[in-house]
């Protein structure tokens, strides 16, 4: 048909319109691409890997050294493996040397071979290419000389942090090492745990935890649901994949609404033809279906090209949020035809979809009352009502423009809300972050040293600060939530704990910190019950204040009431903080020494990924608000093209035209910015849940003066950028533009 030629002649007439569309649906199919299809490549991956490494279900040691291996599988159907490992120290970095599993958490090599001989070692990639040590380099531990043979991957630390207690990430300080069992011996180091997978998945490992209780010394005990070595991964990967569905739909959203308003705007200026093709003896659904080619090539064209841009960038973009913090296996990165197919048919359904039902009831007017083209502008029943007589003119357009195009006015209130939205989240989140590990991190924690000791000590000579440090869990309805006791001393001066008040509190009560509260949803007077890790004894104390410290799940009470609940000397301690290094330890065996500078660099390492990710997010909101002000204020541009050339003739200057043309969109984005600020708090109270549960931070949601006024400032330089780049199509209109419509 002769009306199909129209098609591409309008398209490449508004093509910085159209272009900015398609960049819209490109975005939304790309980016669900990347969280869907490339991250569940990961999931798969680690699935797989984690199957075929027999992956740990728990791991504990005991002070004997006597462990029946061969009963405690029998009765439990359990595959246990013995285990040594021990931390050296070379080059102000911290090697944890592992003895090499065939039973229990198998490595994977991702480059280069296994180990054949004694004096050979594996070690994590990271740490390896950080620390420039490549394959068939040689590196020496405690003594011994050993060739790096390849680089591995170990199931139980994916997320590699040295300290469950404190967990320090930095993979340049800290590295994993395999070596074979039998140089243990030869070293004369390393310390012995047990690594135990269930054969059943029925078996309850409560009753074999209680079993070696019974008839051993354990002294430690970790699920696998409560390790965040093994389970911070797919705890990451869920926000993820939040983000992944959320996102690009609320982009498809604004997208779809944005190609209505073009298409409903294109056929309001073809009123006159479009009736005259009704004359002519075209039907209404051959129109309709004239119209629906817009959407239908934007959003097909955009599916495919964000699918393949998608496929291709997608392992980049997840890797950079992954990789940075998890020592991933090999990831297979697959095409998921499901995936693919949903990024393309998403904005061709959704898209197509609300066009369809906005130019269904436009075109159903009568062909005379089209080709009087006298629906331009409809008077509503609002308009009519206003008494508009006594306003000047320039306040008498503006309304009348708003009251004329509601959809287009609330399509702009929505994509500016989001925008607003978007870099609020950044902006808090990062400010969040910031004060965690800076200002509340180091008025907390007044030490610059802390020692872990292997075992316990009741050596009163030692200077410093004593903590008797434990772990305990609560029963909950579907899983055991794990945290960390500390016993500490009355008269402590390397801890500051305060509460909301900024009131110093006093260390013979109980204190819950802040992350843990939010965690178990406790209160200052509320009743805590829980069991402690070793031996299993349940206890019920009753929390007396909260502490503001937003780093670890801990749990404070006197050092003598926790020694008495683990049944040992009240002058006991296992780790100890001190302001200076403390010198002439060789009598008590040190596992850990931190500098606490360390620790404060690992949490800045933690949340990088996040940093980036919030700074993608800005950029992203920054480029949609953009490109909607953009389109919006170019549609309205072409609207009054003829109120523009009037004004000319009547001898109204560029700039009061321009002001007058442009400016009344700045109202409607001031109304989407501050609809943004009450959805913001309680929308990243929700997300900051989730996201503090899973990185063992709690992130206090701070909305200041300078978060708002940034993304005030974003939001209106957006604004002014899109003003500008427009204000060439309000002076290109000249004069006689009236004069040849009046002709027409």
């Amino acid at each position: 048909m002769v009306i199909r030629r129209r098609v591409f002649r309008t398209i490449f007439r508004n093509k910085m319109r159209f272009i900015l569309t398609l960049t819209l649906i490109i975005l939304s199919s790309c980016l669900y691409i990347a969280f869907n299809g490339n991250a569940q490549s990961i999931k798969d991956s680690l699935d797989e890997f984690v199957y075929n490494s027999n992956q740990e279900d728990a791991h504990f040691s005991i002070l004997d050294d006597n462990l029946d291996i061969e009963q405690l599988e029998k009765q439990f159907s359990l595959i246990v493996q013995k285990r040594y490992y021990f931390d050296y120290k070379k080059h102000n970095a911290d090697i944890r040397i592992l003895s090499r599993t065939d039973q229990v958490n198998e490595y994977q090599i991702v480059q280069g071979y296994d180990l054949h001989n004694n004096n050979e070692i594996l070690l994590d990639e990271k740490f390896a290419t950080l620390n420039e040590y490549n394959i068939e380099d040689s590196i020496e531990i405690a003594g011994k000389v050993f060739k790096v043979t390849g680089y591995m991957t170990q199931p139980d630390y994916l997320y590699k942090v040295r300290d469950l207690q404190s967990p320090i990430l930095n993979h340049q300080n800290f590295g994993l090492a395999v070596i074979k069992e039998d140089v243990f011996e030869t070293l004369e180091e390393g310390y012995p745990f047990f690594s135990i997978k269930k054969k059943d998945e029925s078996i309850d490992l409560l009753n074999v935890r209680e079993y070696l209780a019974q008839n051993y010394h354990l002294s430690s005990w970790l699920e696998k649901d409560n390790n965040p070595r093994i389970n911070k991964v797919m705890e990451n990967y869920e926000v993820i994949m939040m983000v992944g569905k959320v996102v690009p739909l609320i982009i498809l959203i604004i997208t779809s609404i944005l190609t209505t308003i073009i298409i409903l705007n294109q056929i309001r200026n073809e009123y006159t033809q479009i009736g005259t093709l009704y004359a002519l003896g075209y039907r209404r659904k051959e129109i309709i279906a004239h119209y629906l080619q817009y959407p239908i090539i934007l959003s097909t064209t955009g599916g495919i090209l964000g699918a393949i841009i998608g496929q291709l960038t997608g392992p980049k973009i997840v890797e950079a949020i992954f990789q940075a913090q998890f020592n991933l296996p090999l990831i297979s990165y697959d095409i998921n035809v499901l995936v693919i197919s949903l990024s393309v048919m998403m904005p061709i359904v959704i898209i197509l979809g609300v066009t369809y039902l906005s130019i269904r009831k436009i075109l159903s007017s009568p062909p005379l009352v089209l080709m009087r083209g006298n629906n331009k502008y409809r008077v509503g029943r609002l308009e009519s009502n206003l008494q508009l007589n006594n306003m000047k003119f320039s306040s008498k357009f503006r309304i009348k423009e708003i009251l004329r195009n509601k959809l287009r006015m609330f399509l702009l209130i929505a994509a500016i809300c989001f925008t607003s939205w978007l870099i609020l989240f950044g902006s808090v989140m990062k400010d969040s972050i910031s004060f965690v590990t800076n200002e509340n991190f180091s008025e907390v924690y007044q030490y610059q040293y802390l020692y872990k000791l292997q075992g316990i000590s009741d050596d009163t000579s030692i200077i410093g600060d004593k903590l008797m440090v434990t772990s305990a869990f609560v029963e909950g309805e579907n899983q055991r939530t794990s945290f960390v006791l500390k016993g500490i001393e009355n008269d402590n001066k390397s801890l500051r704990l305060k509460d909301k008040h900024n009131n110093l509190l006093s260390y013979d009560q109980i204190i819950i910190s802040r992350h843990l509260s939010q965690k178990l949803d406790i209160a200052e007077g509320d009743t805590i019950v829980f069991k402690n890790t070793i031996n299993l004894e349940e206890h019920q104390i009753v929390v007396d204040a909260v502490a503001e410290v937003y780093i670890g799940s801990t749990l404070y009470l006197p050092k003598h009431k926790l020694n008495q609940m683990v049944g040992i000397n009240q002058n006991s301690f296992n780790q100890i903080m001190a302001d200076q290094e403390i010198r002439n330890l060789e009598h008590i065996n040190i596992l850990t020494a931190d500098n606490i500078d360390e620790v404060k660099e690992s949490y800045y390492q933690l949340m990088e990924p996040i940093n980036t990710f919030i700074v993608f997010l800005i950029i992203m909101s920054i480029g949609i608000g953009v490109i909607v002000i953009f389109i919006i204020t170019s549609i309205i541009i072409e609207n009054n093209a003829s109120n523009i050339s009037l004004m000319k003739i009547l001898g109204y200057r560029d700039k009061e035209i321009y002001k007058l043309i442009i400016n009344t969109n700045l109202i409607f984005v001031l109304i989407g910015f501050v609809l943004s600020l009450p959805l913001i708090k309680a929308s990243l109270e929700a997300l900051f849940k989730g996201i503090t549960d899973s990185i063992s931070i709690y992130l206090p949601v701070n909305l200041t003066v300078i978060n708002v006024g940034f993304t005030l400032i974003i939001v209106l330089v957006s604004y002014e950028v899109s003003k500008l780049i427009c204000k060439r199509k309000v002076l290109g209109v000249d004069l006689a533009y009236m004069l040849k419509q009046r002709n027409e």
